[in-house]
């Protein structure tokens, strides 16, 4: 049995061939683009893609983008992130912060001290609830990213309150673990194409 790739707006148009395909195009609302493996229902000449089978996706390019991050080799696991060495993660994640962009420094800030920062900085030396903290700042606004496509998009979304949320800012929230959880599950509710 082969595989095939079939373009997406084949698939809205329900003309795949039957059988295993691959279909190449973005996810629900993120805009970014992904192959998956699909299979067509023959009967129906629709494709069923399983929303794990988009989880799978989604996690694989957000792993992809944080083991870039962390100066980790390419195709890096979850569970190479949380078996990896928190010294080495937290230099290269002050590394990270220093080179681009990451977050702004009021999210930092969330999570280090003000008067902290630059002392950490000086040291390249996180210490553990800190790295924490921002592995979860970093991981929510790469999800983000991710999901809406791009970083201005993904800021707008990250900032603004959200009544879901209790009137906090999804930023705001992911600062503790109990916020982060609620974010990321919404966050993949959205790049399944549930309502934002």
């Amino acid at each position: 049995m082969s595989v095939r790739t079939v373009p997406l707006r084949r698939v809205e148009n329900h003309r795949a061939p039957p059988g295993p395909v691959f279909v190449d195009g973005p996810t629900a609302r993120g805009g970014t683009w992904v192959r998956q493996l699909a299979h067509c229902n023959v009967r129906s000449g629709r494709i069923d893609l399983d929303e794990a089978d988009l989880d799978i996706a989604l996690d694989s390019r957000l792993n992809q983008r944080l083991g870039h991050i962390f100066g980790l080799k390419p195709g890096v696991t979850e569970l190479a992130l949380a078996t990896a060495d928190r010294e080495q993660l937290g230099a290269a994640l002050l590394r990270s912060l220093e080179a681009q962009p990451l977050l702004s420094p009021a999210d930092i800030h969330r999570i280090v001290p003000r008067r902290t920062w630059p002392r950490r900085r000086a040291e390249a030396r996180l210490s553990r609830d800190e790295f924490d903290g921002l592995y979860r700042l970093v991981r929510t606004q790469t999800l983000a990213e991710r999901v809406f496509g791009d970083a201005e998009r993904a800021r707008a979304w990250l900032d603004s309150p959200k009544e879901r949320l209790g009137g906090l800012a999804p930023m705001a929230c992911a600062a503790d673990t109990l916020g982060f959880e609620a974010v990321q599950s919404w966050l993949h509710e959205i790049d399944q194409g549930w309502f934002a």
